[in-house]
């Protein structure tokens, strides 16, 4: 088998493949991307708040410099608009991945994710507060102010102990 065959077989199998290809090759610039977007959320720098139309023109830009073409702006700058500013959430790799591409994530080739979002607001409260008590001048959260966060916000917990609205725990007799 010659170079040029190899080479023509190569061809045709990432052509037939070019949908798993390209969302594993664009899973690494989502994951950049979203760590890039929690480290300027969490850690403000002096200058102007970018809105969601601004990060989306990041990763268009990151993505065109790898050498990949956009497609379409809506679905990824509605998708960090619900998360940034409606729901104050920190966006996910994921989630990212399943805006830019949509038949993949059709095909199942992207799993929705299953861990709940970082909230934005609980984030930059628990720098605040990592920055006043500590006298080193460095800010930031460390591993057990996260897990107490997220054993504060446990949702399970709280559905059992009845404190959130909704239907009562299984097994638990109703009157």
């Amino acid at each position: 088998m010659t170079f040029s065959q190899l080479r023509s077989q190569v061809d045709a199998l990432l052509r037939k493949y070019a949908t798993e290809v390209e969302t594993y090759r664009l899973g690494k610039v989502t994951t950049e991307f979203c760590d890039e977007v929690a480290d300027a959320l969490t850690n403000p720098k002096s200058g102007p708040v970018k809105d969601p139309f601004d990060w989306a023109s990041v990763l268009f830009k990151r993505m065109a410099k790898r050498g990949y073409r956009p497609r379409n702006l809506t679905p990824i700058q509605n998708y960090l608009t619900r998360c940034l500013q409606e729901r104050r959430v920190l966006p996910q790799a994921r989630e990212v991945l399943r805006a830019l591409l949509p038949r993949a994530a059709e095909r199942g080739l992207i799993p929705r994710t299953l861990e709940d979002p970082v909230p934005i607001c609980a984030m930059k409260r628990g720098l605040e507060n990592a920055a006043r008590s500590d006298d080193s001048g460095s800010s930031g959260l460390g591993l057990s102010d996260l897990i107490e966060h997220w054993q504060k916000m446990d949702y399970w917990r709280q559905l059992a102990k009845g404190s959130l609205p909704g239907p009562s725990p299984v097994g638990e007799a109703t009157a």
